[in-house]
């Protein structure tokens, strides 16, 4: 009796070193048994959820539990002994919580599904992070890609300006088209200053803000 007990009181402080949550679901009565920890990764004091197959299917999510069902009835009829699972499920306040799902299926000496045992990990904060360093490698390729853009387009930019500089030397500073050449000349210098903030966001350089005339640059747009 000592060892069996000291075997359940090893079990239970490994369970909550892992921080899982066990279920337990006997084939041949239907009974079900879920821990404390179970329940509380679904918001849930110990006694508010029905120790119950059905307690557990009802509150996985819609979209992923045809998947489910599916690997439990699997499971049962065919030679597989292990699953693992991810899948969501309802919290008592009503949103969804990842879950990765971890079982072993018993079979007695005929080779029949008996019991079907395992734990349930909350994978919820991972998932999120992992979502926040998915969209920070996003970004990052946007940064390489702005920086490959910039670079084009200030190539294109100094073609430009060099062709302006010809044409306003070549023509008499009186003539009617210099101030629509001067114009030109001054759009390609602020777009020159575009590529820069581009080539300064895809190098992850710390940008200097400066103070903005706003009466000057009306000016310049008029």
């Amino acid at each position: 009796i000592n060892k069996v007990v000291n075997l359940s009181d090893d079990l239970a402080l490994a369970l909550r070193a892992t921080n899982d949550g066990l279920w337990d679901w006997d084939l041949t009565t239907g009974r079900a048994f879920f821990s404390e920890r179970y329940k509380s990764i679904l918001g849930y004091q110990p006694d508010e959820i029905p120790e119950t197959p059905a307690a557990f299917i009802e509150r996985v999510h819609p979209d992923d539990l045809e998947r489910v069902e599916a690997v439990i009835a699997e499971m049962r009829s065919s030679s597989r002994e292990r699953f693992e699972e991810e899948f969501r499920m309802r919290h008592k306040e009503g949103h969804f919580v990842d879950i990765v799902s971890r079982g072993y299926l018993v079979r007695d000496a005929t080779g029949s599904a008996v019991r079907m045992t395992g734990t349930h990990t909350d994978v919820t904060e991972l998932r999120a992070v992992q979502a926040q360093l998915a969209q920070a490698h996003k970004l990052r390729a946007i940064g390489q890609l702005a920086g490959g853009t910039a670079h084009d387009f200030n190539n294109l930019l100094q073609i430009i300006q060099s062709s302006l500089d010809l044409a306003q030397r070549k023509i008499p500073p009186d003539h009617e088209v210099q101030p629509f050449l001067d114009s030109a000349m001054k759009a390609t210098e602020r777009g020159g200053k575009l590529t820069q903030q581009l080539l300064s966001f895809s190098r992850k350089q710390i940008l200097r803000p400066e103070t903005l005339g706003l009466a000057a640059l009306v000016r310049g747009m008029l």
